[in-house]
């Protein structure tokens, strides 16, 4: 439903469900067990990254290409 929401407001949102929450608890002071991290939700405007490209899935033949390999 959050995502649903952030395109629907015209932003991308992404969830972040693996990262280190003892030293994010320590940043905001917390020294118990009373606030835990379960997941994190970020929402804003997207930002294209050039560096970042679509390759064809695993197993895809590349015929024509010298050293290539198809992948199980």
């Amino acid at each position: 439903m959050l995502y649903l929401e952030a395109e629907a407001a015209g932003v991308r949102a992404t969830g972040i469900g693996c990262f280190f929450d003892d030293p994010v608890h320590r940043v905001f002071g917390f020294r118990d067990l009373a606030f835990q991290s379960l997941y994190h939700f970020t929402v804003g405007g997207p930002v294209d990254d050039p560096r970042l490209t679509t390759l064809p899935p695993y197993g895809a033949r590349f015929e024509g290409r010298k050293g290539a390999m198809d992948l199980p």
